[in-house]
């Protein structure tokens, strides 16, 4: 086999691909910050909605279920009709159920919500993957995979005090909910400044 060319983590922001590490740092962000941000102040989020009647547990069990169809759609649709429109399509929606949940003025639709957001949540996970893997040149995908998961894990660490600060400042968890479905349309709306990658021949 022929001498692999040198290669640098330099080159993750080199003029011809810092434009695609910084897109894909982005999207990172956004789903880091809009899944840890939202999951782990769930139970405290639930807990403030005392005017419905519901069982908490068993809408975290709801929320924890919901994931599983939503990841496995994500996995089917990538290869239907690709990476993009996929990744896109799950951040945005995600962010309209967490802005539906936010608002919802009932017990079904707030159950109804939880659900997509735990859907589309998990689902927009399984399309970033195969996105980022495609993105980059063999030579540099792990390096560049190091990069959107260590950042990705500090927006990890900070969305859920962000989701928390909110709280504080506003006294009310609509506002953060408001942030998460911020968060995730931004998301949706850097991925289509991005290329295809479904079919395409891998460098």
């Amino acid at each position: 086999a022929p001498a692999e060319t040198t290669s640098s983590v330099r080159d993750l922001v080199s003029k011809r691909l810092r434009g695609t590490s910084a897109l894909i740092v982005l999207v990172w962000i956004a789903l880091n910050i809009s899944y840890y941000g939202l999951f782990l102040w769930l139970p405290f989020v639930l807990q403030d909605r005392e005017q419905f009647s519901i069982d908490v547990y068993l809408l975290l069990t709801l929320s924890a279920l919901s994931q599983f169809p939503g990841y496995f759609t994500s996995i089917w649709l990538v290869e239907r009709i690709g990476r993009k429109p996929t990744l896109a399509a799950f951040l945005f929606l995600g962010g309209v159920s967490a802005y539906a949940f936010a608002i919802a003025d009932s017990a079904p639709a707030l159950a109804a919500a939880l659900f997509f957001v735990g859907f589309f949540n998990l689902g927009a996970w399984g399309a970033v993957y195969p996105y980022t893997a495609e993105l980059f040149p063999t030579r540099l995908r792990s390096s560049a995979f190091g990069m959107v998961e260590g950042v990705g894990k500090g927006a990890a660490i900070g969305g859920p005090y962000l989701f928390g600060a909110l709280i504080d400042w506003t006294g009310s968890t609509v506002w953060s909910l408001t942030f998460v479905a911020l968060v995730m349309a931004a998301g949706a709306g850097v991925v289509l400044f991005g290329r295809e990658t479904k079919g395409q021949k891998l460098a």
